[in-house]
């Protein structure tokens, strides 16, 4: 017989996601109330590519591996489930995401007596090896903690141990659900600080990401949101790439937003949570695995690779920068629309559309999964920005047959009261206009 508790349980999902969308959102979205949503995937524009391509290439004059990274976190990164059993030995099924391939066979090709395997397969590589700065139950501050390490001096922190131990260009680091319920968000901000620039100081390129919600109670559920807003700063005060799996997550097609069972940590599909076929995919491993590998993948091509960025080298006098990964998209792929407003002191009205061969389409702020028929407006009457504002316009995990063609996206600021005749009538600076390819 189901209890009292086991309903909560089952309801504490939606019951708490809700109460989170009326705080962060408010009762009408502004840009200056909406908790901001980088996309899903790092986007690496001209400035934060000649950052990180200084870091990689340190890292080489301190003989780092090119093709090796290291996972640092709690037990959500800890667990086997996190790339180690399923791409680290093989048991992996890419379906549509083929392109991945590649990734697996660059970071899946060396190996080195020193390292540790998961005990689930004889394959030893950065995937499966265990990671010494990896361990469940840890917070930010355990990863720091001087003589833990087990490695010489200076390598005496697990953090500096591990980066000394794998020699990797890469780092994937996640903490922040032990964090929000031991420490504060300023507390935990500073060793975030600390971690990255570890990192950077030994030629390794930090991968921020955000941690998934949690169920377990409303009070600690209502921390995700501040401790997140941490990893977003300080992905943005330090230029490192910011890989967004608690957007990930929000995707209503998710089984119970791709929570397991105790309210914490990820679910995975039944047939291995490195499928990623659509029914695989509404799990939170599986998104997991799946993100990881479109981030590093983004570094590997971006950074190490010396490819091209995802904007060019911005220009001074743009204010609004709007950025599209990826560009071109395809049928069945996802597509993440994100913009940046530099700060403003004016009073303005935001207006941001998609136009192409299916309509024309606003964006509606709060709500990236969502379009809105017509010309709508954004916000109004906005009274300026006091900071630098990022957030996703748009999150489509797979894009259907009719987007299929080219679209032009238009985001602009325009004096409040003031009709928009066109860009030209906008805030100078503060308007951009882009196309967008989806093939098929």
């Amino acid at each position: 017989m189901m209890t009292g508790e086991d309903r909560v349980r089952l309801l504490s999902p939606h019951i708490i996601l809700l109460s989170l969308l009326f705080i962060s959102l408010g009762c009408t979205a502004s840009l200056a109330t909406t908790y901001e949503q980088p996309p899903i995937i790092p986007i690496i524009d001209h400035t934060m590519k000649e950052r990180l391509r200084a870091v990689y290439l340190k890292g080489q004059a301190n003989e780092n591996y090119p093709d090796v990274f290291s996972k640092i976190g709690d037990s959500i990164t800890a667990s086997p489930l996190f790339l180690s059993r399923s791409i680290g030995c093989g048991n992996y099924s890419l379906f549509a995401h083929t392109e991945l391939q590649q990734i697996i066979a660059y970071f899946g090709a060396r190996t080195d007596s020193a390292w540790r395997g998961n005990g689930f397969c004889n394959l030893v590589n950065s995937f499966s090896r265990v990671s010494l700065s990896a361990v469940s139950g840890w917070n930010s501050y355990d990863a720091l903690r001087e003589g833990a390490g087990g490695c010489a001096p200076p390598y005496t922190t697990p953090l500096r141990c591990e980066l000394r131990t794998a020699r990797p260009s890469v780092a994937l680091i996640m903490f922040g659900t032990n964090d929000s319920e031991r420490i504060g968000p300023e507390r935990f901000r500073g060793y975030m600080n600390t971690i990255v620039d570890e990192c950077i100081a030994a030629g390794v390129i930090p991968i921020l990401s955000t941690f998934p919600p949690r169920f377990d109670s409303a009070a600690r559920a209502a921390l995700v949101v501040p401790f997140n807003q941490v990893l977003i700063d300080a992905a943005r005060a330090n230029q490192v790439p910011l890989w967004n799996y608690w957007l990930a997550l929000q995707n209503p097609r998710m089984v119970n937003f791709g929570i397991s069972g105790d309210a914490v940590h990820p679910n995975y599909y039944p047939d291995g949570e490195g499928d990623f076929s659509p029914a695989g995919l509404r799990y939170g491993y599986n998104q997991r695995n799946l993100t990881a590998l479109q981030a590093v993948e983004k570094i590997l091509r971006v950074v190490i690779l010396d490819g091209t960025p995802d904007a060019p080298e911005p220009d001074p006098d743009q204010k609004v920068i709007l950025s599209i990964n990826p560009q071109p998209a395809s049928v069945g792929g996802p597509l993440q629309i994100g913009i940046s407003v530099e700060a403003i002191d004016q009073v303005f009205n935001a207006w941001g559309i998609i136009s192409g061969p299916a309509g024309t389409y606003s964006f509606m702020l709060g709500r990236p999964r969502s379009l809105m028929p017509g010309i709508r407006i954004l916000t109004v009457n906005e009274r300026g920005i006091g900071r630098a504002f990022a957030a996703t316009l748009l999150s489509i995990p797979s894009l259907p047959r009719a987007a299929a063609g080219t679209h032009t996206v238009t985001v602009g600021l325009f004096p409040a009261g003031a009709i928009p005749t066109g860009v030209e009538s906008a805030i100078p600076g503060f308007v951009q206009q882009i196309q967008l390819n989806v093939g098929n």
